[in-house]
């Protein structure tokens, strides 16, 4: 967090442990973050053969950040993490319809097992929360996400590994 210009907003969609330190000490970043435009919330990794109860605790815990910012005057984007039908009770609840919400998709297509299991993630997503706006960070390919383009708008920002790598699709 050490860009000078504070007209964007934040994003945690990066490996965990580095950013496991805003986590552990949210109210030392509360200053700094109360600066920018606002914050999409946490994205914790949830692997599809994760324990139910870590997937839970997971979404919980970022949910919890981005109430604490918001209850200390931060906007908040929800970002939406889920994994399996086992997840979507979870992952969905609280989040109103026609909102504005992200995803990031890092990890989450690199084989064609982990693409099916996220094109039906994303439609059951799709079906019940009916996004005003959809920010995607990450990969954001056509044959799955074309699909939503008369539904919502789609807001794309590459990952940072597609910058380095040129890779800007």
């Amino acid at each position: 967090m050490c860009a000078k210009d504070h007209r964007q907003w934040v994003h945690f969609y990066e490996p965990d442990e580095q950013i496991i330190r805003v986590l552990n000490n949210p109210k030392r970043y509360l200053p700094i973050l109360k600066k920018f435009y606002g914050v999409i919330s946490y994205d914790f990794s949830i692997q599809r053969k994760m324990p139910l109860f870590m997937k839970i605790n997971s979404i919980g815990i970022s949910r919890a950040l981005g109430n604490y910012w918001q209850q200390n005057g931060i906007e908040v984007i929800t970002n939406v993490r889920f994994n399996g039908e086992d997840t979507y009770d979870i992952a969905f609840s609280g989040i109103e319809k026609f909102s504005n919400i992200a995803i990031g998709t890092l990890g989450c297509l690199k084989n064609r097992e982990d693409r099916q299991y996220f094109i039906e993630d994303l439609e059951e997503m799709m079906k019940r929360l009916q996004p005003k706006n959809l920010i995607v960070y990450g990969y954001m390919p056509d044959s799955i996400f074309g699909k939503y383009r008369d539904q919502t708008k789609l807001i794309h920002f590459p990952s940072w590994t597609s910058i380095v790598h040129g890779r800007c699709k």
